[in-house]
């Protein structure tokens, strides 16, 4: 299915996939097949988050879809929806919430802000409570699994070494995940690289080639570390592209890529959780 779509011109508009005739992998053909229910997730409150489910019945994996840095955005709930349409119940939960919501789109600096302020501590409270929110429904049959972009998937490798949590895990592009890329301070404390020997779930890390964060430097040393824990990991890089080339809603989408990130997560998903091995 082809998807174009175009939006008002501003001055700080820049071209994406969606202003463009371009395929979008796993696009939902039947919407009307999912329940979809916006909720809260945390302590204090919470943060705000999003969950679909197919409405067929019986128990089926959950799994948490944690966002890059447009926040819970159309894009990010898109996701959600086309990995409950695989069969999947699925929660996303912004991330942004306790630090003033998700940064308006296309305002970089006020991006990099907000990443900056957001504890890893408590990102990490807050993903374990929407963990919980799926184990908790009679939906989910227990197995959870975790696939974040960018600075969500610098947090699934978090999250994949809290002990127990995740049952399979994808990181696609996590940056900042070495002390080259991100020196510690106090809302960072651990360099996520070093907490892989407490890693205890299957690891699909997906990379670009020539992405500069992470770069092929840190993808090494992510190797590395995965090698000496002797963990179960599968390391794909993609040739020829960058940063977030799974991102329909920004100028790096590139679609060969994008269609290559979605089969390498539903085949992992498939392997160690269940459900269907590729495209529908």
């Amino acid at each position: 299915m082809r998807r174009s779509s175009t939006t008002s011109t501003t001055s700080r508009r820049t071209t994406t996939a969606r202003d463009i005739d371009v395929r979008i992998p796993g696009q939902v053909p039947h919407p009307e097949l999912l329940d979809t229910e916006s909720l809260r997730v945390g302590a204090d409150g919470g943060v705000e988050a999003y969950l679909a489910a197919p409405r067929d019945p019986g128990a089926r994996p959950g799994i948490v879809v944690i966002h890059d840095a447009s926040g819970l955005s159309d894009h990010n709930r898109d996701v959600t929806r086309r990995l409950a349409a695989q069969g999947y119940l699925v929660i996303a939960a912004n991330l942004f919430d306790r630090v003033g919501g998700s940064p308006p789109p296309g305002d970089m600096k006020e991006v990099m802000a907000r990443l900056q302020r957001v504890d890893d501590r408590v990102a990490i409270a807050d993903l374990r409570a929407a963990v919980e929110r799926l184990r908790g429904d009679e939906r989910c049959d227990g197995r959870i699994g975790a696939v974040g972009f960018c600075m969500g998937g610098r947090l699934t490798l978090l999250l994949a070494t809290e002990g127990g949590v995740l049952d399979a895990a994808v990181d696609c592009w996590g940056g900042r995940i070495t002390r080259r890329s991100a020196p510690l301070d106090r809302s960072h404390p651990e360099v996520p690289v070093e907490r892989v020997d407490r890693l205890d779930c299957p690891l699909l890390a997906i990379f670009g080639e020539s992405d500069g964060d992470p770069s092929a430097a840190d993808r090494a040393e992510l190797q590395h570390a995965l090698e000496a824990r002797g963990a179960e990991h599968r390391i794909v890089v993609l040739p020829g592209v960058g940063h977030a080339p799974f991102a329909d809603h920004r100028p790096s989408y590139n679609e060969t890529a994008a269609f290559a990130v979605w089969d390498e997560t539903l085949r992992w998903f498939a392997a160690h959780l269940g459900g269907v091995p590729a495209s529908r």
